[in-house]
């Protein structure tokens, strides 16, 4: 698959659980990028670290993992 059908995919699926409720918080802390998926109730469902990526490539896993 390209980029350009990869950032679709992804911004689909982004879209598709923000309409359902889900929230994304992403945070960096020294070399890890770390995120948190919450559901409609704030509780976390899905957690997640990268170490000595990028903000974007921990966006695209955190995708990935929900």
């Amino acid at each position: 698959m390209d980029a350009k059908a990869s950032f679709v995919l992804y911004e689909a699926k982004a879209k598709h659980l923000s309409d359902a409720g889900y929230k994304l918080a992403l945070w960096e802390e020294g070399q890890e990028w770390y995120w948190a998926w919450k559901n409609k109730q704030e509780a976390i469902v899905s957690t997640g670290s990268t170490t000595g990526a990028t903000k974007a490539f921990a966006l695209v896993t955190a995708l990935e993992q929900i």
